[in-house]
C-alpha cells in the first residue's frame, strides 16, 4: 500500500512529547532491502531526527491528545526517500529522514 519499506513501531506515554525538554527526537526504522544485482536481502538503518517542537505540532495536529499513550508508526521507503506517519491520519516527514534530518540537525548546532 505505501510502497517499497517498512515500518518503525514507537509507543509514548504523552508525557514524554507533550513535555518533552529535549531538542530532538531520534526514531531509527531498519528497512529490508534486496540489492538484485547480489540477490541479497540486507536491513538498512534509516533515521527520522526530528526537533521536538515539529514532533509536539505534529502530535497536536494528527495524534488524539486524550489518549495516555502516543503511537507513531513512520513507514521509509527507502527508494522514494520518503517516511510517514500512517497512524490515523498520514502526514509525511520526509523532511527529516537521513540525511536531511542530520543536515538540519547540524546547521542549527552550528
Amino acid at each position: 500500500k505505501y510502497g517499497h519499506g517498512n515500518i518503525g513501531w514507537f509507543y509514548f506515554d504523552k508525557k514524554t512529547v507533550v513535555e518533552a525538554t529535549a531538542d530532538y527526537f531520534i526514531f531509527l526504522v531498519y528497512v529490508i532491502e534486496e540489492d538484485v544485482k547480489v540477490g541479497r536481502r540486507t536491513l538498512s538503518p534509516h533515521s527520522i531526527v526530528m526537533p521536538t517542537k515539529k514532533l509536539q505540532e505534529l502530535t497536536a495536529r494528527y495524534k488524539n491528545i486524550k489518549d495516555k499513550r502516543l503511537g507513531y508508526y513512520f513507514w521509509v521507503n527507502p527508494k522514494t526517500k520518503e517516511a510517514l506517519d500512517i497512524r490515523g491520519e498520514i502526514y509525511y516527514v520526509s523532511e527529516y529522514l537521513d540525511k536531511s534530518g542530520f543536515e538540519k540537525l547540524n546547521n542549527e548546532i552550528k
